[in-house]
């Protein structure tokens, strides 16, 4: 998939992916993430899953942490800006 030609082709100025360590790779490895929410449940499951962003081109850049809140349930959730 085109994802340039993808997100050009979007009307709006904010777009909102949701999906997989690929796909935040892809992303990322593009240049066309500002910013990275990640949301930390309040429970341990195991697996072999990598990364929250992984691919071939997802090399690692710096992303500081802009915003981070704890709910009531107990989930953490993370905004990170690109520097």
């Amino acid at each position: 998939m085109d994802l340039p030609a993808v997100v050009t082709a979007l009307a709006g100025k904010v777009i909102i992916a949701e999906g997989g360590p690929t796909l935040a790779g892809s992303l990322a490895s593009l240049g066309l993430i500002d910013q990275f929410f990640l949301t930390v449940a309040p429970c341990v499951v195991a697996g072999n899953s990598g990364r929250v962003v992984h691919g071939p081109g997802a090399r690692p850049a710096k992303w500081l942490l802009d915003h981070g809140f704890v709910d009531d349930e107990g989930f953490l959730f993370l905004r990170y800006a690109r520097s």
